[in-house]
């Protein structure tokens, strides 16, 4: 029997380390399981039986990787989530296909090559036009998002359209997920921050959560944020995210 502070450290990606979950027990008990091939791990929680069982969110994660979890607890496992993370993951590097998946992300219906025009001159007697790559509106804004590749006409005009008070969304050739996302939220005006957070699921600390992703804030609802990444991620992942309460460390 061995007594650890971190009894459950691993990946919930099949790629790296990252989203990384760490579980902390009691006491962790290493032995040879029935058919003698692998290593049985059992993680020993509450030993004393003084504070509520985990979440069912968190136990199922636990037993799908080789975890055999023994509590001795009071209470259920229903989690009571305070504040709930949706996650998204956006893992393809086509350019059309990431703006649209954080669109929908955010909630957003874009429309698809949509001709635009606005006045040149005073009395707009003229109208200039650009074919939009996507266009879409929210929150009294609208907004364009253009594929551009150093067109030194397209870039005049798009400034027309910032004068009249477009969100322009230049997306570049070599733009990867991060830089599209980041791009399209500034736009946007969203608070958000690219990084590799840290998450606690309860004050004592027993659990926590890695990932790298942009972490959004929710005006809306306050006890909703959305985190979108390019990790690879599964349903129990999302379901663990959504369904317990997190605080960022």
């Amino acid at each position: 029997m061995q007594n650890r502070k971190d009894c459950a450290i691993f990946s919930l990606s099949q790629i790296d380390d990252d989203p990384k979950l760490t579980f902390s027990a009691d006491f962790k008990i290493v032995g040879k399981s029935r058919d003698h091939e692998k290593s049985e791990i059992i993680l020993l929680n509450d030993v004393t039986g003084k504070t509520a069982c985990i979440p069912t969110e968190l136990n199922g994660i636990l037993s799908g990787n080789g975890f055999r979890l023994v509590e001795s607890c009071i209470g259920n496992r229903l989690s009571s989530p305070v504040t709930r993370i949706e996650l998204n993951s956006i893992t393809s590097r086509n350019q059309k296909e990431i703006v649209d998946s954080l669109l929908r992300a955010l909630d957003v219906t874009a429309s698809r090559s949509r001709y635009m025009t606005v006045p040149s001159g005073r009395k707009g007697s003229t109208m200039l036009g650009i074919m939009a790559n996507r266009y879409f509106e929210k929150a009294g804004r609208r907004f364009i998002v253009k594929f551009v590749d150093k067109n030194p006409f397209e870039e005049g005009l798009l400034s027309l359209f910032e004068f009249e008070r477009y969100g322009t969304i230049r997306i570049a050739r070599n733009d990867d997920f991060r830089t599209i996302t980041g791009k399209i939220l500034e736009q946007m005006n969203l608070r958000n921050g690219y990084d590799k957070y840290r998450l606690r699921a309860d004050e004592g600390g027993r659990y926590t959560l890695e990932l790298t992703g942009f972490l959004i804030d929710r005006d809306c609802d306050k006890m909703k944020q959305i985190c979108i990444t390019a990790l690879p991620a599964d349903d129990p992942t999302a379901r663990l995210l959504s369904g317990m309460r997190w605080e960022l460390q």
